[in-house]
């Protein structure tokens, strides 16, 4: 009887040995089975994306045959950087041209446009002049801030202004 049982746990012990590698590799090839499905709904989606993309590009081209025209006209309104060599000459023919005296400094320059710091002392009126004026100027001016501060006599105002100009 030993040698009986020792066959039947030697055939049970094989059979088990057999069921955890079934098991073991069962569970490998899930496992793998879900990382190819991943990879099958990461291309899934990536081919949404550049489907959806590939559906825009006559949409783009039309809208880029409309701006073009813009485009052509933003040019042409926007002077080149080196037509700002002039700039502070222009901006202060502009004062005088107004009536005000004002100081002109560059502080800065940014990927398309020069800041730039202008002081004067001024009255309210011949400021708006002077704005008016720089409005209707061929340079596109934007005044990032403006501080007004009145003096005690002669109705003039301290004007200090942070501004920048754009170029192409």
């Amino acid at each position: 009887m030993d040698v009986f049982k020792k066959q039947l746990l030697l055939q049970l012990a094989i059979a088990l040995g057999i069921a955890v590698v079934l098991v073991a590799a069962t569970q490998l090839t899930a496992l793998e089975l879900q990382k190819a499905a991943l990879i099958i709904q990461e291309k899934k989606v990536s081919l949404t994306f550049l489907s959806r993309a590939t559906d825009l590009v006559p949409q783009l081209k039309s809208d880029l045959a409309k701006a073009q025209p813009l485009i052509n006209e933003l040019n042409r309104i926007l002077p080149p950087k080196a037509q700002l060599a002039n700039f502070d000459k222009e901006l202060t023919e502009l004062a005088k041209k107004t009536g005000i005296g004002i100081n002109f400094s560059l502080v800065g320059e940014q990927a398309e446009s020069l800041q730039f710091l202008m002081t004067s002392d001024v009255t309210y009126s011949n400021f708006v002049k002077f704005l008016k004026e720089l409005e209707q100027s061929r340079f596109f001016v934007k005044i990032n801030s403006l501080n007004m501060t009145r003096q005690a006599s002669g109705g003039k105002y301290n004007i200090v202004a942070n501004a920048e100009v754009f170029y192409q």
